[in-house]
């Protein structure tokens, strides 16, 4: 319970400086970073440390890992050693979705709800930049992205 606590606490201090994040990403990236690693630590908790990693690294959750983990060294990366903003936020969204989808998973009736949104999610970006009409860039045809 204390880390999911302070996991909360990580994440109201990464909210404190989201209006600075164009001045200094660093603050928010490390808070908004030490939150998602503290609230897995409190599943790992949980369910122990070691079933924990077992079934992170399983076949099935493999991918969520993967996303996390690039996410996050991404994250500290862009904002320590490229220091670009732009990329900040874009691995700070990547590493808020793959937690929201591990935690999403975790609530009875989550993976339907995760399939819908996943649905929702890629139409709506296939609406928005992939359909080729007559009204669209310059009456040419083309898509916003090549898919």
């Amino acid at each position: 319970m204390a880390l999911l606590l302070l996991s909360g606490l990580m994440f109201v201090l990464a909210g404190a400086f989201l209006p600075l994040v164009l001045l200094r990403p660093q603050k928010f990236c490390l808070f908004f970073t030490l939150g998602s690693i503290l609230s897995m630590a409190s599943f790992a908790v949980l369910r122990g440390p070691i079933e924990q990693l077992k079934h992170m690294f399983s076949l099935q959750r493999l991918p969520f890992t993967s996303a996390y983990i690039g996410s996050l060294v991404l994250t500290l990366y862009a904002a320590f050693i490229l220091q670009s903003y732009l990329l900040v936020l874009l691995f700070m969204g990547l590493q808020a979705a793959a937690l929201g989808w591990y935690l999403l998973s975790y609530i009875p009736g989550g993976a339907p709800i995760l399939k819908m949104l996943t649905r929702a999610t890629v139409k709506t970006v296939s609406t928005l930049c992939c359909r080729s009409s007559s009204g669209g860039w310059g009456g040419s045809g083309y898509s916003l992205l090549p898919l």
